[in-house]
């Protein structure tokens, strides 16, 4: 998404025929130290965001909330709980996961042998129900009980965006992002040979969040500038050597877990499971309103 929303930007200045840039910023919770800081109130960070016309976050909603930018239109990528704990595994294998067994950290974790401690950042935390604590609204909903936390991630969902994506729908999920942002969209929106002029809404994004503003601006179409399209690209593929094998060669994982595992990643995925199950009927609902076909 963040390659779209840099392609999509870049094709929105060159049709503007002016030597304009509209900032783009991004803040993730997987940049650690930074990221704590930032949302301890560093001052370099504030200035970051508040500067950016355009956001990403990779981050807790809490956070978009924190840095003013609640209550936006916004869009968020939703994945299977599986497939995403199965995804950051194959991932961080040797960094995060020190080359053990995903099955043998989940038995560990039950049987009180370890703990967040034991592990770098959000390696622990990404493979339980991490997709729930992301959609909680506050820092005092963390301290909820799971119940609690898991409807009002489901609430966020039905209620907190303006758009719902999900990862094993991108192709489809695009049209919709195009459709609903259309300086987004894959296909250059103002490619109409016969149009001299384009009307655009100032529109915001984020990974947790795409914010729209209400600033208009009337554009003169420049001649063409190289490619115009930005189609949605596969980002964050699971690396080629994992140095999990023998002498740092590559130790082969299956694209999918051994059922013993995934069960496992069910297991301790309850809550997100029931959060995904509410993002495939948002999905589905606001394609059906959206009429976008099938990809």
């Amino acid at each position: 998404m963040n390659s779209l929303m840099r392609c999509a930007l870049d094709r929105h200045r060159k049709a503007s025929g002016k030597n304009t840039t509209i900032t783009f910023s991004s803040l993730s919770e997987c940049s650690g130290s930074y990221f704590k800081r930032c949302m301890d109130g560093d001052e370099s960070c504030k200035k970051m965001i508040d500067g950016a016309a355009v956001m990403s976050y990779c981050a807790p909603l809490r956070a978009v909330d924190q840095f003013g930018w609640g209550g936006v239109d916004s869009f968020t990528v939703i994945r299977h709980p599986v497939d995403r704990v199965w995804s950051m595994y194959r991932f961080q294998t040797k960094s995060c996961y020190g080359c053990r067994k995903l099955s043998e950290i989940y038995e560990e974790y039950d049987a009180g042998k370890t703990n967040v401690s034991n592990f770098r950042g959000i390696c622990l935390p990404q493979l339980m129900n991490h997709q729930t604590t992301n959609l909680l609204s506050t820092t005092e909903s963390l301290t909820e009980t799971h119940d609690a936390q898991m409807s009002e991630a489901i609430r966020n969902v039905k209620f907190g965006f303006t758009l719902i994506g999900l990862t094993n729908e991108l192709p489809t999920t695009a049209k919709m992002v195009g459709k609903v942002f259309p300086w987004m969209a894959e296909a250059d929106p103002w490619a109409n040979p016969e149009d001299t002029t384009s009307t655009v809404t100032t529109t915001t994004v984020t990974t947790t969040t795409i914010t729209s503003g209400t600033t208009k601006h009337n554009y003169k179409r420049s001649p063409p500038h190289g490619n115009t399209e930005c189609p949605l690209p596969h980002s964050n593929a699971s690396p080629q050597n994992n140095r999990c094998g023998p002498d740092g060669t590559h130790m082969p994982l299956p694209d999918e877990p051994d059922e013993h595992t995934r069960q496992l990643i069910l297991q301790h995925n309850r809550q997100d499971m029931a959060v995904y199950e509410a993002a495939v009927k948002m999905f589905e609902l606001q394609r059906q309103i959206l009429d976008i076909d099938d990809a």
